[in-house]
């Protein structure tokens, strides 16, 4: 299952005002899960979240500091269906 997670700026709105950072956030999340079924991955494997401006990106250390826009992203998570199947190993090279 991948799950696509959508996030938006703290704060941020559509240009004419109409969206807020949740509705926002889910556009991102669901135009990337179009894209993906689009190439193939089937529509029962795509989860869909979004959070808006509630989960932004921490920065740990007094040297880094976030980029302008750093919070607009969507992030992927992959996860097995069934916690007790083994699935399939593959070895590093």
């Amino acid at each position: 299952t991948v799950y696509v997670l959508g996030h938006a700026e703290p704060g941020e709105s559509s240009v004419d005002g109409t969206r807020d950072a949740f509705e926002l956030s889910a556009k991102r999340a669901s135009e990337v899960a179009r894209s993906l079924i689009k190439r193939g991955i089937a529509p029962n494997r795509v989860v869909t979240s979004f959070f808006g401006d509630t989960r932004p990106v921490k920065v740990v250390g007094a040297a880094s500091s976030k980029k302008p826009g750093e919070d607009r992203r969507v992030e992927f998570m992959i996860r097995k269906r069934d916690i007790q199947d083994t699935g399939n190993k593959v070895d590093a090279r």
